[in-house]
């Protein structure tokens, strides 16, 4: 008849080589998704984020409301750089909200 349980251990090693590199993959999803978010907080904020004036049509940086200065964007609103409160950001060619 032979012997069923012969095959076991090289079953067994299968699977286990099978859930290793399933292992493998998903370790390296989440080291590429860990570094497209530590470029995305690091290297991309760094740049000057431009907006469209829906008045003057121009493609500009937003400065902050009560000193015309440079901001640091947050969501919605920013933090003037002269002052450090916060601010509505506004065009800055002709001074109108963006």
């Amino acid at each position: 008849m032979g012997r069923p349980w012969a095959s076991l251990p090289y079953q067994a090693l299968e699977g286990s080589l099978q859930c290793l590199a399933v292992a493998v993959i998903i370790g390296l999803l989440v080291l590429v998704l860990a570094i497209l978010m530590a470029y995305q907080r690091y290297v991309a904020k760094k740049r000057p984020v431009q907006h469209l004036c829906s008045y003057c049509g121009r493609l500009v940086t937003a400065v902050s409301d009560c000193h015309h200065a440079p901001v640091k964007e947050e969501f919605l609103h920013g933090v003037c750089q002269e002052c450090k409160n916060d601010c509505r950001l506004v065009c800055s060619t002709c001074k109108r909200p963006v």
